[in-house]
């Protein structure tokens, strides 16, 4: 199919997703039944094919008659071979995905390069995209069954979106989602429509039968669109359209392309004649009749012109990589079957599996080293940072400045109060502050001084205490009695 354009909207299918024997390069684009892909087919010894890969809208599949809509495009496409209708390579049901794998066409479809062109095609290479389109049609009106019967089949949706134009020169017709054949059971469903409104016959319209004429006219209004670079029955209301297709209201070529060849207009209204009886029957002679006006116009129809054209209207692109990037790979795969191995490819599978390895050994070597020391610590056993530590070592004495010896000691008394604030009433008693000098001569409670271990002991237990200051304490001052109420005297 066409090249890849913008980034999917489909976000359960990112690129790297795996859909059976497919992989996912990136989005092409969307129609009203399925959205299309660019997708990768691997195989042994780096073998890589780029596919088309079309898979069912989530919420179409619900509708089996949709569903048999697509099944039954895979059994019409799977039966067609010709140089230019696009070949059906395989159809499956993967995680709940209806999938259609098509040939891929590295180009873009018609209706891109009429955005492209912003005006009529070169007529040689109109001529050519509608000659070879013609063919296909001759090839699959005249198909037959096992047993020679004709099948009677109408692709029923012959526009610019379903026509795809390679740089390579070649021209493709697509999705025969909508084909009819005459031993077909399933009929339209009232008010609606199979086909695109702009280039439906009128009979399509009236919902009436519709035969290989009905495929002519669109045809038809391909071939205007294409050499005159406007639509034949435009406009923004789609009953106005049906209205102005029914009564076969439109510009003539003429009208809109100076120098328009007559012979071109001619072939260009019999196609469009609203009567299925005034059209011409077959493809075949149109494809004849537009190669022969071809050739009377000396015009260049080749498949190379074409290709030349093509390749400098869109700068000459170069092939779709079919490469996914590590950072778009998704989190899973969707499996064809539940009995295959899961699709994943193995090259991110290997470089999994080593790194979990490590991780959980890891975390069972902690856990092991984790209990073995609790159970160590329950059973009051030292542990190999305490066997290994050195004995602490007793502490220097820090020197001091010797204190001053006051006169007489200090004692309080009702006419002074001590300058630190007053104990809470639930106290014991007062805790009196620490000399500075209290690391170089500690008293013992009965007034003994107290040995080197009871010292370490109370250095142990008691908070770090700032450098010792080697001013001597001042003496409290008395304060007068009247300086604070008589309660907290």
């Amino acid at each position: 199919m066409s090249a890849p354009a913008a980034t999917s909207i489909r976000t359960s299918l990112p690129p790297g997703t795996v859909v059976g024997r497919y992989t996912i390069v990136d989005r092409i684009g969307a129609g009203g039944m399925a959205e299309l892909f660019l997708a990768r087919q691997d195989g042994p010894r780096g073998f890589a094919k780029p596919i088309a890969l079309k898979l069912l809208h989530a919420h179409v599949a619900e509708d089996p008659e949709f569903v048999a809509m697509f099944e039954r495009e895979a059994r019409v496409a799977a039966g067609l071979t010709h140089p230019n209708i696009v070949q059906v390579l395989d159809v499956g049901v993967a995680g709940g995905e209806h999938f259609l794998a098509l040939e891929h066409v590295h180009g873009r479809d018609l209706r891109r390069v009429l955005a492209a062109q912003r005006g009529p095609l070169p007529l040689g290479c109109a001529i050519r995209i509608v000659v070879d389109i013609a063919r296909a049609l001759d090839y699959v009106h005249a198909r037959t069954g096992p047993e020679g019967a004709p099948l009677h089949l109408v692709h029923r949706d012959v526009s610019p979106a379903n026509v795809l134009v390679g740089f390579a020169g070649a021209v493709k017709l697509a999705d025969f989602g909508i084909a009819k054949a005459a031993d077909q059971t399933a009929h339209t469903r009232t008010g609606t429509f199979k086909g695109k409104f702009g280039y439906m016959a009128p009979e399509q319209y009236l919902q009436q039968a519709a035969d290989a004429r009905s495929d002519l006219y669109s045809l038809g209004v391909v071939l205007y669109e294409a050499t005159t670079g406007r639509r034949a029955f435009g406009g923004k209301q789609t009953f106005s359209i049906m209205n102005r297709a029914l009564a076969g209201e439109y510009a003539a070529p003429a009208e809109v392309v100076e120098d328009y060849p007559s012979a071109l207009a001619d072939l260009v209204a019999r196609l469009l004649d609203t009567d299925p009886a005034g059209r011409p029957a077959r493809a075949g002679p149109v494809a004849d009749e537009l190669e022969a006006i071809a050739e009377a116009l000396e015009l260049d129809v080749s498949v190379g012109a074409l290709s030349a054209w093509m390749r400098t209207l869109f700068d000459d692109p170069a092939e779709p990589t079919l490469r996914v990037s590590s950072q778009s790979l998704p989190p899973s795969v969707v499996d064809l079957a539940p009995e295959e191995r899961p699709t994943r490819p193995t090259r991110r599978a290997r470089g999994f599996r080593p790194s979990m390895i490590a991780f959980a050994a890891i975390g069972v070597i902690g856990i092991g080293v984790g209990a073995i020391g609790g159970w160590r610590m329950a059973r009051g056993e030292p542990g190999p940072v305490d066997e290994e530590a050195a004995p602490t070592p007793t502490p220097t004495p820090v020197e001091a400045t010797p204190p001053v010896e006051p006169s007489a000691p200090v004692h309080a008394s009702d006419d002074a109060v001590a300058p630190s604030p007053s104990p809470p009433e639930n106290s014991a008693a007062a805790v009196e502050p620490t000399p500075p000098n209290v690391d170089a001569e500690v008293s013992g409670a009965d007034g003994e001084t107290p040995t080197a271990s009871d010292a370490t002991t109370r250095r142990r237990r008691k908070k770090p205490s700032r450098k010792p200051d080697a001013r001597p304490a001042a003496a409290p001052t008395q304060t007068p009695a009247g300086m604070f109420p008589k309660a907290m005297q």
